[in-house]
């Protein structure tokens, strides 16, 4: 299981969106922070209870062209709050 984690948390630091084909069990918080570190458009591959307002928050501050890629509707409703939603626009009209 070690050489595993080992090969996934190396192959998420490469390329964030190799999250995608990563069995559930083996995606931690940490694996799901390196990935969309990486790689905003990974967000959408990161399992709803590990999404957390400060990574959701990252994502829309760091990465302005992804919410392109990625919309808004891979940020939980709850964490949609009106400082998300304007950084969001702020960064890139195309979040409207």
């Amino acid at each position: 299981m070690h050489k595993n984690f080992h090969l996934c948390n190396t192959a998420c630091i490469e390329n964030g969106l190799a999250l995608q084909y990563l069995p559930e069990f083996i995606r931690t918080k940490e694996l799901c922070v390196f990935a969309v570190s990486k790689d905003g458009s990974a967000l959408q591959y990161v399992p709803d209870d590990m999404k957390t307002k400060e990574l959701c928050d990252m994502v829309v501050s760091k990465y302005k062209l992804v919410l392109k890629h990625v919309p808004l509707q891979y940020i939980p409703d709850d964490m949609k709050t009106k400082e998300l939603c304007n950084s969001a626009v702020c960064n890139n009209d195309l979040a409207l």
